[in-house]
């Protein structure tokens, strides 16, 4: 009788010691289970947020202007004066994604003396350059303003920098942002071939380039010497 209770006693021990092991594995497994789900969450957050994070910087590139890199406690970490600030964005993402950062910068454009001025320049590009198409037999098709080629709404002037940052942070139907669809407009037409024409109010024109796709580093180009030129165009 004895034996046996000592037996039963022996039994019990190990089924606690057994319990005990099954239960902190499972908070072990369920642990590294949450964690590996925080972590997706965070690199899923860092890549959508790569998205947005390349406007401000490709807009920065664009308008040559600086780009200031603030931590979460509203510190400048740093000033990108470069011209490819959009690489030094993207690497501080992918050293985020990567774990080689532990911060998720935010951006901003420092404003200078420039930046209203090629802020005017996409506003001028925008309401006057044209794209004209050669069709399959050579001809000319008919002009298309940027807005026209590239599928976007018709386009209306962005009077500073906050509105150039919500005109780019625009969506077409398929969720893709302006920025982007302009940025890419030369990629679809590589073997573009017809005319990007400058049409004045008067109803002139100048050709721009021919045989050529537009970019959008373009669009933030000066077009004032056409001013003088397409007055004497018939």
């Amino acid at each position: 009788m004895i034996m046996c209770s000592e037996t039963r006693r022996i039994e019990i021990k190990k089924l606690k010691i057994i319990i005990i092991i099954s239960f902190v594995l499972t908070l072990l497994f369920s642990s590294m289970d949450i964690a590996e789900y925080l972590n997706d969450r965070r690199i899923d957050r860092a890549k959508q947020y790569r998205v947005e994070a390349g406007i401000i910087a490709m807009l920065a590139d664009l308008l040559r202007a600086d780009l200031e890199c603030i931590d979460k406690r509203g510190k400048v970490h740093d000033v990108y004066t470069n011209r490819d600030r959009s690489y030094a964005v993207e690497r501080d993402i992918s050293d985020y994604i990567y774990g080689q950062s532990r911060i998720l910068y935010r951006y901003k454009i420092v404003e200078d003396e420039n930046t209203q001025k090629f802020i005017d320049f996409f506003n001028d590009n925008m309401k006057h350059l044209r794209v004209c198409k050669r069709d399959k037999n050579g001809k000319l098709t008919s002009p298309q303003t940027i807005s026209e080629a590239a599928g976007l709404e018709e386009f209306k002037e962005v009077n500073n920098l906050d509105e150039l940052i919500k005109y780019m942070h625009k969506t077409t139907e398929d969720g893709t942002y302006y920025l982007y669809v302009l940025k890419y407009m030369d990629d679809d037409d590589s073997e573009f071939k017809g005319k990007i024409i400058y049409e004045n109010g008067d109803g002139t024109e100048k050709t721009v380039f021919e045989d050529r796709a537009i970019s959008i580093w373009d669009l933030f180009t000066n077009r004032g010497y056409l001013y003088e030129a397409v007055k004497v165009v018939k």
